[in-house]
């Protein structure tokens, strides 16, 4: 038997602080661009919080859909928009097509 510890765990690549800061500030950029206030969930790939920032604006709600979204993308290994939307309204007119 051997006196070496079995590894239990192994190196996996991740979001540096700085460019989940980076993807941050390019959001609020984006979202200022075209007239909202967004918050902004950034989870390593295990869906573990890596950074997190919401707008002064943004409804307080939206703090746990961000962090829910971005930990949902994470389990499922797909962009966060893929398949959802954050806007209301086009959700529901989605939905009104769908029932037409």
């Amino acid at each position: 038997m051997s006196s070496r510890p079995l590894a239990m765990s192994f190196p996996t690549s991740s979001i540096t602080q700085v460019a989940a800061g980076a993807l941050i500030a390019a959001v609020h950029t984006a979202a200022a661009r075209i007239g909202f206030t967004a918050t902004v969930a950034v989870t390593d790939p295990g869906g573990h919080l890596k950074a997190f920032d919401r707008a002064d604006d943004a409804p307080f709600l939206t703090t746990e859909v961000a962090v829910d979204k971005a930990w949902t993308a994470a389990s499922f290994h797909t962009p966060p928009t893929r398949g959802t939307t954050t806007s209301p309204i086009r959700a529901s007119r989605r939905w009104a097509a769908t029932r037409a």
